[in-house]
């Protein structure tokens, strides 16, 4: 699914959502995340997984960290010629588990902001971009069929359904510097966070 196009010096970047997995409503210690088809060499791969309980995070596969909250992880890796067919992510302890992985061709990670945590419609704080590009913000809440939106943001994709933690995954272009604070609104408390590529 596309989700998003930036068009800047004849690249065009785009957003596809290719992987999710969750533990089925049961609890667990680790998720396997498909590789999105059509991954290839160079692709930007964006991890974001969601604990129910609260666990911390051990990556797959080369993947680098760029924040683990103790509920979340947001993670990312280049793509190499010969990635596996999966990957298989650790968590510290039993609990109820969902992620997603996006699939960002020609694209780098550029930054990422502070985490908000358990807060009603939570305002997540602002990511400093150093170019123009793709400002990505995760929400996540503990809750099944949990809906989430944020305005004048491009829905990636969401997962609301009758399995626990569910998750909003969101979009919008923007230009160097500040993104300014987000607002997002869940129908119970959330937490979240901002990450820019370029």
């Amino acid at each position: 699914m596309l989700a998003a196009c930036l068009r800047r010096g004849g690249r065009e970047l785009a957003v596809a959502t290719t992987a999710f997995a969750d533990s089925g409503g049961g609890n667990a210690t680790t998720l396997t995340l498909a590789k999105p088809s059509g991954t290839a060499a160079g692709d930007l791969l964006v991890v974001y997984l969601a604990s129910q309980a609260g666990a911390n995070w051990t990556n797959a596969d080369s993947f680098v960290e760029r924040a683990d909250t103790g509920t979340h992880l947001v993670a990312t890796k280049v793509a190499t010629g010969s990635e596996p067919a999966s990957y298989v992510f650790t968590a510290s302890g039993s609990s109820k588990l969902a992620g997603f992985i996006l699939r960002i061709p020609g694209a780098v990670f550029d930054a990422i902001g502070a985490a908000s945590i358990n807060n009603m419609n939570v305002v997540l704080p602002a990511v400093t971009m150093t170019q123009d590009g793709l400002a990505l913000a995760f929400v996540f809440n503990s809750l099944a069929s949990t809906s989430f939106s944020i305005s004048g943001w491009a829905l990636v994709v969401q997962d609301n359904n009758a399995n626990t933690p569910s998750i909003g995954i969101f979009s919008k272009k923007v230009p160097a510097g500040s993104t300014g604070t987000v607002t997002t609104t869940s129908t119970s408390a959330s937490s979240g966070i901002l990450l820019g590529v370029k």
